[in-house]
């Protein structure tokens, strides 16, 4: 790896074969790791409860993005709807917490997606478990968080709330 050594502007370029291998590798490597990175950022096993939904924001949805859930999207009304409710996995609609009716609204009933999600379309999100997330701390001592029904992007801090921090860095903010 000694060999490896950067290339000014203009100067001939003749990498020894072992060399090029090597940077062929590590380019691999990364380009492979970069993909696991994104798609693998929440831990999705038996002590994460993942469910199907579907993005009624208005707007494309990141990954952690915080939704609410608003209701079913497939609802047991006739015979064929009945039988898809006892057998497939339920798809939730949400949206912001902020556009759903006050009737409907509960600090309890929202989701954290597990990946990107377009509008209107379906994807994976957490009901329950543990994953990473954004929390605006207010108070250092804070060690619960809920969601803010204006801003899907991260939960704030509180001394009581719907879900346990179990890990922040120092400090607020």
């Amino acid at each position: 790896m000694s060999d490896l050594k950067k290339v000014a502007k203009g100067q001939t370029f003749s990498p020894k074969a072992d060399t090029w291998n090597s940077f062929i590798d590590a380019a691999q490597f990364v380009r492979q790791h970069q993909t696991a990175m994104t798609s693998s950022v929440i831990p999705t096993n038996r002590q994460n409860t993942i469910v199907k939904i579907h993005n009624k924001s208005g707007e494309d949805q990141n990954q952690l993005a915080i939704l609410g859930i608003d209701d079913l999207a497939i609802k047991p009304d006739n015979e064929e709807t009945i039988q898809r409710f006892r057998t497939e996995q339920p798809v939730f609609d949400c949206k912001r917490i902020a556009d759903i009716d006050e009737a409907k609204q509960h600090e309890m009933k929202f989701v954290v997606l597990v990946d990107p999600i377009k509008n209107n379309e379906c994807g994976r999100a957490i009901l329950t478990g543990i994953t990473p997330i954004q929390i605006q701390f207010l108070d250092d001592k804070h060690s619960y968080a809920s969601p803010t029904p204006d801003d899907p992007t991260m939960l704030f801090s509180s001394n009581d709330g719907v879900c346990r921090v179990l890990w922040k860095q120092d400090g607020v903010g």
